[in-house]
């Protein structure tokens, strides 16, 4: 009894929520046509997959359909100025990870600030994974790394321009003592089909991003980011428990053009908890080893000016960036 009465209770909640919902967006008239989610990466990664789940959700909560256009190039700064120059009506929003931040301190004279925009919501945060192509004949990290030491720039690694995942992998090969060749890619889908014809012999991403290609035995998985082993792929060690001692991990959030009334943003934000909530997300999420971990607007905020210190201080550290006295 007592658990049934605890869901009636969590359905008056969520049914109290969409009702106010509802009539916050009434009393704006927003939104009164589709509404445009720019992904500044190319089709088939990590970011791209996040978005098209969430415009599936997202637009049975805003009533209006939710386009995802992928718009890469100069490391994630194209898709961005798209919706910075966009106009503040709420029908341009971007879908950012970490390269929003990281792009600044990796790429020279990057003319994008995550402070040039408006901070919805973050709707999830997955950690990366090292995969090598089978190609490679190498089994594990231990020879991953003895192989560079021993062949220093024979090995091909695939990096996402202007990335957090391209200041970690660098700083990933620094803590390793091993020198490669980087190849640079516009997203995480063109490192896939590399690794998957052994165009490039490692690259860093999310795991499922790879997962097809272990399971086709096309690639292999040599280490996870993470601080402990994810819930999703228990069977892969972390870098950490190899001897490396590099964590990080890859976020997603919703931002809109600077000067979207706080009135938008706030049912934005509402309408992307409402989303990540929903079952039907959750399922989408879950079939694809994707980790919700919503962060309201404040908390975003106070999470992206974090970030901002621990990149500047990465990039600083590897030598890609210095600062201007």
């Amino acid at each position: 009894m007592r658990r049934t009465g605890l869901g009636v209770c969590v359905g008056l909640a969520v049914m109290l929520g969409m009702m106010i919902f509802v009539q916050d967006a009434m009393a704006l008239d927003y939104p009164k046509k589709p509404i445009t989610l720019v992904v500044p990466y190319s089709a088939g990664g990590r970011t791209d997959l996040v978005g098209r789940l969430m415009a599936q959700v997202l637009q049975k909560h805003l009533k209006q359909p939710v386009v995802v256009v992928d718009k890469p190039g100069a490391g994630t700064v194209l898709g961005t100025m798209e919706v910075i120059k966009a106009a503040p009506d709420g029908y341009t929003l971007g879908l950012f990870s970490n390269g929003l931040i990281a792009s600044h301190y990796v790429l020279p004279d990057t003319p994008v600030l995550w402070k040039q925009l408006e901070t919805v919501a973050n709707i999830n945060f997955d950690p990366t994974c090292m995969a090598v192509s089978t190609k490679t004949g190498l089994e594990n990290l231990k020879q991953f790394i003895a192989f560079a030491k021993k062949n220093p720039k024979k090995l091909a690694v695939g990096i996402n321009q202007g990335t957090a995942t391209s200041l970690y992998t660098f700083a990933f090969m620094k803590l390793a003592g091993i020198e490669v060749v980087y190849v640079p890619f516009k997203g995480g889908g063109e490192g896939k089909i590399a690794i998957a014809g052994g165009h490039v012999d490692a690259h860093f991403d999310a795991p499922y991003i790879y997962k097809p290609l272990v399971d086709g035995q096309k690639a292999r998985f040599m280490g996870m980011t993470s601080e402990t082993r994810d819930k999703f792929f228990p069977e892969i060690p972390t870098l950490k428990e190899q001897g490396l001692d590099i964590t990080w991990g890859s976020w997603n959030g919703i931002f809109a053009p600077k000067g979207t009334s706080i009135e938008i943003i706030q049912l934005l934000e509402k309408a992307v908890e409402n989303a990540v909530k929903d079952k039907e997300l959750a399922e989408m999420y879950m079939k694809n080893q994707i980790s919700v971990a919503f962060k309201n607007r404040q908390e975003y905020i106070r999470f992206l000016e974090n970030e901002e210190k621990v990149y500047r201080e990465q990039a600083i550290e590897t030598g890609l960036y210095k600062p201007k006295k």
